[in-house]
């Protein structure tokens, strides 16, 4: 291939081919000689590559836009919903010292359920601020986070998680953090939905400038290229764990053979 200029200065990609004229004998008389103009395809092409590059910067700016959003939505909730339940529940508990027995049983049970209801919106409230986003990531770094959020995923799941590793020194950039830890999400969200597993592990391994984060359970697997089987939604959960690797300069691939488990595995360079 090579670019051919015109009279008037424009110039148009063409791909020659060529193959020898033969004589009967065997020697060559000539060539022959065929010109493709390619210049319309290649445009395209190129066209296409800069059309994803474009997506690609789309999607990973909304990641952190979303990322932002979610941090702000978990911090309003623990710091201002939170705290105002936290203290309603102690003024309820301390109208409550003050109430005679005598007073009436139906009194008495509304009180009580008033006090039922604060508790259970004040734990629905942590397990949204788990979901979205938990302090501990800002203030203490990735495993902290992860250490936290496993006991959240075994209380509702009742699925055995640990946490293995040490925290990377030092500490990852705040948007390597936010990518790896919601990649942790989206994994164990794959492992309570479809794994059907007893057991779940999250690595964090560090060697030189490679950060390994691995997500391994002992469920029922899949086989090799039903990545939809495994995250139910006809792949987009592994697309997602795979695209946001990608923005923060890593890759993101998954291992697992039927009645094997499967092990997410998210490798980056510093």
């Amino acid at each position: 291939m090579h670019r051919h200029y015109q009279a008037d200065g424009e110039w148009r990609l063409v791909e020659v081919t060529a193959s020898p004229l033969r004589a009967r004998s065997g020697t060559i008389q000539g060539i022959i000689e065929s010109i493709h103009d390619i210049t319309e395809s290649q445009k395209a092409e190129e066209a296409k590559q800069q059309y994803a590059e474009r997506l690609r910067a789309l999607a990973t700016q909304l990641t952190e836009v979303a990322e932002i959003e979610r941090s702000r939505l978990a911090r309003e909730l623990h710091d201002q919903v939170g705290q105002n339940l936290t203290a309603i529940g102690i003024n309820l508990n301390l109208i409550r010292s003050y109430i005679p027995e005598d007073v009436a049983a139906q009194v008495l049970f509304h009180f009580e359920d008033s006090l039922s209801l604060v508790d259970q919106t004040t734990q629905r409230i942590r397990d949204l601020t788990a979901d979205l986003r938990p302090p501990l990531l800002d203030e203490y770094g990735l495993l902290a986070a992860l250490e936290w959020y496993s006991e959240y995923f075994s209380r509702r799941t009742h699925i055995t998680m640990s946490i293995i590793g040490k925290e990377p020194e030092p500490r990852l950039p705040t948007r390597v953090e936010n990518a790896l830890f919601s990649i942790a999400q989206e994994a164990l969200t794959n492992v309570a939905k479809h794994a059907h597993a007893t057991t779940t592990t999250v690595t964090v391994e560090e060697d030189r400038n490679l950060i390994r984060l691995i997500v391994a359970d002992n469920g029922v697997g899949f086989q090799q290229g039903q990545q939809a089987k495994f995250d139910g939604s006809r792949g987009w959960g592994f697309i997602t764990m795979t695209e946001r690797a990608e923005s923060v300069g890593g890759h993101c691939h998954i291992e697992s053979s039927p009645n094997q488990g499967t092990r997410v595995i998210v490798e980056l360079t510093r």
